[in-house]
């Protein structure tokens, strides 16, 4: 089952929700083709805070949340987002499997954080908003 992205333009953010499951092996290559989607809507919204929620299942290489988190990092950043939460939702191993690329997100300029709870990430995400949303 391919990977299903979802955008919503909320007062201040950009709401993207990721669902289905990751397939070893599919993961990186999947998410490659939506990243530039959550890019595009950054940049045509004039958005700098992304809340994304994921519901994702399913385990993912290491290599392909590098090379996922690598990709949305480089669009993200071009699109100038600047501030991006994540709630993933699909239990403790999704989430310290995206605490990796929470690091890479970090040394690469993006101010990114993960979070168990969309309530917990989307109160992280508004804290910075009068210095990222003029």
């Amino acid at each position: 089952m391919p990977i299903k992205l979802a955008t919503q333009r909320q007062p201040g953010y950009l709401r993207f929700e990721l669902t289905g499951k990751r397939v070893l092996g599919e993961f990186g290559t999947e998410m490659a083709k939506l990243w530039p989607e959550v890019a595009r809507e950054c940049e045509a919204s004039g958005l700098t805070l992304v809340l994304g929620v994921s519901h994702l299942t399913g385990p993912a290489r290491v290599a392909e949340v590098y090379e996922s988190t690598v990709t949305g990092c480089e669009l993200l950043r071009q699109s100038r987002c600047r501030r991006v939460a994540l709630a993933v939702l699909g239990g403790g191993a999704s989430l310290e499997e995206n605490r990796f690329g929470e690091t890479i997100a970090t040394n690469r300029g993006l101010d990114v954080r993960m979070f168990a709870s969309e309530k917990a990430a989307l109160e992280w995400l508004l804290a910075g908003r009068e210095d990222a949303n003029p």
